[in-house]
């Protein structure tokens, strides 16, 4: 199996962030845990960073839309 080495390391790391807080989210939405309002913006936040991050170097403008929607979620908490 051949690894794409057009990946980097830290689109990697962010895609995992962006897994591990998308499941959070999730947990809270269907109430199996459960967070503030505040906190469930702030988990979809660094979510939407997160994708926004790992993808700006392939795709420049939806990485860039995605970190200003995280932003604009950060904003709304507070």
């Amino acid at each position: 199996m051949r690894i794409n080495k057009d990946f980097k390391f830290y689109e990697l790391v962010f895609y995992i962030i962006a897994v591990v807080f998308i499941i959070m989210t999730c947990l809270g939405l269907f109430e199996v845990v459960h967070f503030t309002d505040n906190i469930q913006n702030i988990f979809q936040a660094i979510f939407l960073i997160s994708i926004g991050i790992g993808t700006i170097r392939k795709i420049k403008v939806a990485g860039i839309l995605f970190i200003i929607s995280g932003l604009f979620f950060i904003i709304s908490v507070l």
